[in-house]
């Protein structure tokens, strides 16, 4: 009996520390991983932050660019017609989208759609402002039609959309 009683007051002090030792490493462990992630995560903020805030920067340019009065002038030449004027809108503004697709990435779901949204109600707008007219009449005349249809609207196409891209980058900082 006292060779178990001798080797209890060796055993149990020994795991005891043992015990002790496990979870001072396994505390010390487990600070280093959560130093090491938040490390990891300031460095991508450093990386993404600044590649998300000229995400935005193109996709505010893009949607201003993509505005009807912004889009008509810097579209419209003298002496083209109804027909060329109407394709060549949506040409440019197809290919402004296309340019900038790949800005996406860095901003929400629901901003995206929002931008998608504004570019859908565009293309409807002119092509909704281009029935009817005779594809060789001045350009003046859609650009007109144009204006006018997008007076009767509640809010302009792009607005929302901006007002999205504008929010999202307030909640960087």
């Amino acid at each position: 009996m006292e060779i178990v009683s001798d080797l209890l007051k060796i055993l149990l002090p020994s795991s005891l520390v043992l015990v002790g030792m496990y979870l001072a490493i396994k505390n010390m462990v487990s600070k280093e991983l959560e130093a090491a992630k938040l490390e990891i995560k300031n460095k991508n903020v450093e990386i993404l932050l600044p590649l998300r805030l000229q995400a935005t920067e193109r996709l505010c340019l893009f949607l201003e660019r993509m505005s009807l009065n912004n889009l008509i002038v810097r579209v419209n030449e003298p002496g083209i017609t109804t027909g060329h004027l109407h394709k060549k809108l949506l040409e440019e503004l197809r290919n402004e989208y296309n340019h900038n697709l790949s800005q996406q990435v860095y901003i929400s779901t629901k901003s995206w759609a929002a931008i998608k949204k504004s570019v859908q109600d565009i293309t409807t707008l002119i092509n909704k402002s281009a029935e009817g007219m005779d594809a060789n009449s001045k350009s003046i005349e859609l650009a007109k039609r144009i204006f006018d249809y997008s007076v009767s609207l509640k809010q302009d196409p792009t607005s929302y959309a901006i007002k999205m891209i504008k929010g999202e980058v307030q909640q960087f900082f």
